[in-house]
């Protein structure tokens, strides 16, 4: 059930090529995000996963929603989930 994978490059898993194609990175949001706009050479648009704890929101027919970068506190994103239930 669970494995080592890839979620960027030629070996990427296709979920993680599906899901960061749906929705490209766009900002880094919060106190955390001014840190990390210092260390990474991610811009809006990149269809790539630059950063563990990237997350997704995807609905019940599979659709990706939302992408929430690592900056973005599991606690924000309850509000989008039970907006989907």
């Amino acid at each position: 059930m669970s494995e080592k994978i890839s979620v960027t490059g030629e070996k990427a898993d296709p979920l993680f090529k599906y899901l960061a194609e749906e929705k490209p990175f766009e900002k880094f949001t919060g106190p955390k995000g001014l840190l990390m706009k210092g260390i990474t050479k991610a811009k809006a648009g990149d269809k790539d996963i630059e950063w563990n704890f990237t997350k997704f929101l995807v609905d019940r027919e599979g659709d990706v929603v939302k992408r929430y970068e690592p900056t973005t506190e599991p606690k924000d994103i309850a509000k989008d989930i039970e907006t989907l239930l």
